[in-house]
């Protein structure tokens, strides 16, 4: 990835729209088991709830451009494009944040810095995009909330990068047993036996948590000038269509790994200050979406800009230009593989 991001330029805070600006990235949440698209069990209450009162606006067409977690992070992070390579040249957005006076903290409660070269835990890039990494993960998210608590009269400008624990395998241990709701004996349908049906059980309950965890960190921020986004890094197959569950590599079923849920949730005090960022968030929802675009939409929300910020790039602009082709894995165009089959 990229080695040294000092060489390039550095970011400037153009317009001064928010003081928290919070991205959230989940752990292998499929779209298909969110109530929020239509899923049939209760997953969602609480964020369906944001969303039916126009609180939380919610994204139907995004997708990743890869199904792994640190590759889905190179394109998170980088300016660039994922497809061809380009994010390579270009920096991350975290870093911009950081040479834009915010405070950026990245809270991943997944994996520690390390002496890696991934992009998601390096050691070396955290000091260079962060001021502050935590040393220590929780055994459920729920955990990390007390280290959203950053002084704001030393740093009134703040941006969080928070990486969930979410859905990730093994489901069974990323929710604490008060969120048990489903058992095996719910799926009557699945054609699995029992021992499969309670691991689609576990991925419901984890989705359920997964939205206590996510509406407990909107509420951390209410009183703020402040935007959350979250989405998934990936999604995930959980005995849909085929005898399987997880993510990665090339399949027949590729929609249910790179399909994503997405959604936006801006302050009360921000949408006042920012009247035409909320118009364009809610004219782009229904709009096809990649998150190599992301970063840029994330700048453009904060009002921070550099040399390689592209306007067209941002939903929350007026100029989004949205891709009529989406290529992932950088081999199949998203929008012809849909009904079709690749192995």
């Amino acid at each position: 990835m990229i080695e040294n991001l000092k060489d390039f330029s550095p970011g400037e805070l153009k317009m001064d729209r928010c003081d928290k600006m919070v991205v959230i990235i989940g752990e292998s949440y499929s779209k298909y088991h969110s109530q929020l698209y239509g899923y049939e069990k209760e997953t969602s209450p609480l964020l369906a709830e944001r969303a039916s009162n126009g609180d939380l606006i919610v994204y139907t067409d995004v997708i990743t451009p890869i199904n792994d977690t640190e590759r889905s992070f190179r394109a998170i992070y980088s300016l660039g494009e994922y497809y061809n390579d380009v994010y390579y040249n270009y920096t991350l957005f975290p870093y911009v944040f950081k040479q834009a006076g915010f405070y950026t903290v990245n809270i991943d409660n997944l994996d520690l810095a390390s002496k890696t070269s991934r992009v998601k835990d390096s050691r070396k890039l955290s000091s260079l995009m962060f001021d502050y990494r935590n040393e220590m993960t929780c055994q459920y998210d729920e955990g990390i909330l007390p280290w959203l608590d950053i002084d704001e009269t030393l740093y009134p400008k703040q941006l969080f990068v928070i990486k969930l624990r979410g859905q990730h395998y093994d489901y069974e241990n990323q929710f604490p047993d008060t969120f048990v709701k489903y058992k095996s004996s719910d799926y009557p349908n699945v054609n699995y036996p029992e021992s499969k049906k309670q691991i689609v059980a576990d991925y419901d309950n984890a989705t359920i948590y997964n939205d206590y965890v996510v509406d407990s960190i909107i509420k951390f921020f209410e009183d703020d000038n402040a935007v959350v986004l979250y989405f998934s890094d990936h999604g995930e197959e959980v005995y849909d269509e085929r005898d399987y569950m997880g993510h990665g590599g090339t399949t027949p079923y590729l929609n249910y790994q790179v399909e994503i849920p997405f959604m936006i949730w801006m302050s009360d005090e921000y949408k006042e200050l920012n009247p035409d960022i909320e118009k364009n968030i809610e004219n782009h929802k229904n709009l096809p979406y990649v998150t190599d675009d992301v970063s840029h939409t994330i700048l453009d929300m904060a009002g921070v800009e550099c040399a390689q910020y592209v306007l067209n790039r941002s939903f929350a602009n007026d100029t989004f230009n949205a891709r009529k082709e989406r290529t992932i894995l950088k081999s199949f165009v998203y929008e012809d593989m849909m009904g079709h089959e690749f192995l």
